[in-house]
């Protein structure tokens, strides 16, 4: 049989989700890129990771950083919402008609 299709509501929270998962990611990478970068460097040249060469252009690589942490947080919310919604409901009724079989009358 063919599954109901989703409701507005379900489409439009995926179309938030993913927006948010893309919002985390460019934050992330905004944040993050200038120690990943000094982490990258200090283990290439072996120098300190503390080092003031590690942190001289901190945003390099940057746009290649926003690629890999807003795909990654872009999937994760509608991935999540999509659980939610269609595997943890179900494993939740499957534990309610074995609670049901359970019960004393």
């Amino acid at each position: 049989s063919l599954s109901p299709l989703p409701s507005i509501h379900e489409v439009v929270d995926s179309h938030a989700a993913f927006f948010c998962g893309i919002v985390a990611g460019i934050t992330q990478a905004g944040l993050f890129n200038p120690f990943d970068r000094a982490l990258y460097l200090s283990v290439k040249n072996r120098v300190p990771f503390l080092s003031p060469e590690n942190f001289r252009a901190p945003y390099l690589g940057f746009l290649q950083s926003i690629g890999g942490r807003a795909l990654s947080g872009g999937l994760y919310y509608p991935l999540e919402h999509y659980c939610l919604i269609h595997i943890i409901p179900q494993h939740n009724n499957d534990n309610d008609t074995d609670n049901d079989s359970n019960r004393v009358s």
